[in-house]
């Protein structure tokens, strides 16, 4: 069983598989879902690597 989910015009397809289709069918909506919110969180992380690295220094700095 597949289904397809969009959100925001980005399509996710989940796929699952069972002999009672109705329970395929849950499964592969939820593995969509998934996978969906593993998407949202790859794209939409905050590119704060500089930012990171630097505190990092400061805390060497003071010895933490």
């Amino acid at each position: 069983m597949s289904v397809r989910i969009e959100e925001e015009g980005k399509t996710t397809v989940g796929q699952a598989a069972d002999t009672d289709t109705l329970v395929a069918s849950a499964n592969a909506y939820i593995n969509a879902l998934n996978k969906m919110i593993i998407k949202r969180k790859r794209n939409f992380a905050p590119d704060n690597s500089a930012e990171i690295k630097q505190n990092i220094k400061n805390e060497k700095m003071r010895g933490i």
